[in-house]
């Protein structure tokens, strides 16, 4: 707090005006981002594309996508497609689109979960 500051008066409102919209950037696509998503996993690369559509940064979306808690996995199938999804407050998947994506591979995963590493 001595001296003189190297930023004006403009520059510290303007830079105060950046951060609320960036949050408001964030909170709207928070907010796209939930409804996109409640009906089930949806594949990454549409969930890229109808942002960017949107006019929403990937940096915008991903910073969301990590506030919303959306989870990343990939389909248990030969080239399998990356997948988005929102967690219920168990830490499940929500949508009826999971339950069958992964009815055939619940029994092989059960065996991995109870392996002692990570």
């Amino acid at each position: 707090w001595e001296g003189e500051s190297r930023w004006t008066a403009a520059q510290l409102l303007r830079a105060a005006a950046e951060g609320d919209e960036h949050r408001s950037l964030v909170h709207e696509a928070r907010s796209w981002l939930r409804a996109a998503l409640a009906g089930g996993p949806r594949p990454a690369k549409d969930m890229l594309g109808e942002a960017a559509e949107r006019g929403v940064a990937r940096s915008t979306l991903l910073t969301a996508r990590k506030a919303e808690g959306v989870a990343v996995h990939k389909e248990r199938v030969a080239n399998g497609r990356w997948l988005w999804s929102l967690h219920d407050a168990s830490g499940e998947e929500s949508g009826s689109a999971a339950d069958h994506m992964h009815s055939d591979s619940s029994n092989s995963s059960s065996s991995s979960n109870s392996s002692p590493h990570p």
